[in-house]
């Protein structure tokens, strides 16, 4: 599951910080022998002291510095992955409205898409080959337009309750 590889994906980074740990402070001692050794030479030339605790504190800095290096180059890694998730996920949904957009105009039925002022936004060609009103003559229309004197009162009634109650209605008018 998702959140079983989140659990993985953490565990994974906690292993890569633990070893990048482990060689920066390899590294630093390393680096910190090396600056010892100037830091000796500097002695032997000025006479003066204070080399070792110079040598702690570089050692300490260079830990803390290569590490959070390496915590930023996972972190970017992480982000750059999710970046990459989310596109592909993008790219589903387009693909999904994609399909839903080719249902909606090869359908054979009419129909129509309102906004909560019951203003039409959207036919598919159907309706328009249906209704005889063009896309252009029905978007902005409120559906009345379709209105004949072939339905009692009762059938508009019914038909604007289950758009208001249900947010659809489906049937045929003449």
């Amino acid at each position: 599951s998702e959140s079983e590889m989140v659990k993985s994906d953490y565990i994974k980074i906690g292993i890569v910080l633990l070893c990048i740990l482990i060689l920066s402070v390899i590294w630093a001692f390393w680096l910190g022998s090396y600056f010892e050794v100037l830091i000796d030479a500097g002695k032997e030339v000025g006479g003066g002291s204070g080399g070792t605790r110079y040598s702690l504190i570089h050692s300490i800095l260079m830990v803390a510095g290569t590490f959070l290096i390496a915590s930023t180059i996972i972190a970017a890694v992480s982000i750059s992955r999710k970046a990459r998730q989310k596109k592909t996920a993008h790219k589903e949904v387009l693909e999904q409205l994609n399909l839903f957009s080719h249902v909606f105009e090869n359908a054979l039925e009419g129909i129509v898409v309102t906004d909560s002022d019951a203003n039409i936004q959207s036919v598919n060609p159907a309706f328009s080959d249906i209704t005889g009103y063009s896309a252009e003559e029905a978007i902005g229309a409120n559906p009345r337009i379709l209105r004949s004197d072939r339905h009692t009162l009762p059938f508009y009634k019914s038909m604007w309750k289950s758009l208001l109650t249900e947010g659809h209605w489906h049937g045929e008018i003449w």
